[in-house]
């Protein structure tokens, strides 16, 4: 399964989608749709960790996609660290920050990047995002 969702912790604060290659653009929704799902179970805020499988590649029509994604992020996903992001995807996002005025967040801003998943809850806890780890 190119993108699996589950709950990285066990008190359900933090959603992780772990991208594998080779991936597609209609597997990416249909991730984003199961964790919009996951996110409804909830009641309070969330972060969400997506892991990109050492880095993978940066799919067709990648500007208006990730557009798209942002714009559609569950409200209740305050913070997103991506892991082991493609350089040229992370050019793309804040191309999109950019043009669109968009970010990845509650409050907009653009999202964190981390070489792995144990740096990415540490980040989490770290920045003044609430600990959920």
């Amino acid at each position: 399964m190119p993108a699996t969702v589950t709950w990285d912790n066990e008190a359900h604060t933090i959603l992780r989608v772990d991208y594998s290659q080779p991936l597609d653009w209609d597997e990416v929704f249909a991730a984003q749709r199961e964790l919009y799902a996951m996110a409804d179970s909830v009641d309070y805020a969330i972060d969400l960790i997506l892991d990109f499988d050492q880095g993978g590649s940066v799919l067709p029509n990648a500007l208006n996609n990730l557009k798209r994604l942002i714009n559609d992020l569950h409200p209740r996903i305050e913070n997103v660290v991506l892991v082991e992001t493609h350089p040229l995807l992370r050019a793309i996002e804040n191309k999109v920050h950019d043009i669109y005025k968009v970010g990845i967040g509650k409050s907009r801003q653009l999202s964190l990047f981390a070489p792995n998943i144990t740096e990415a809850r540490q980040m989490l806890r770290q920045s003044g995002m609430k600990s959920r780890t």
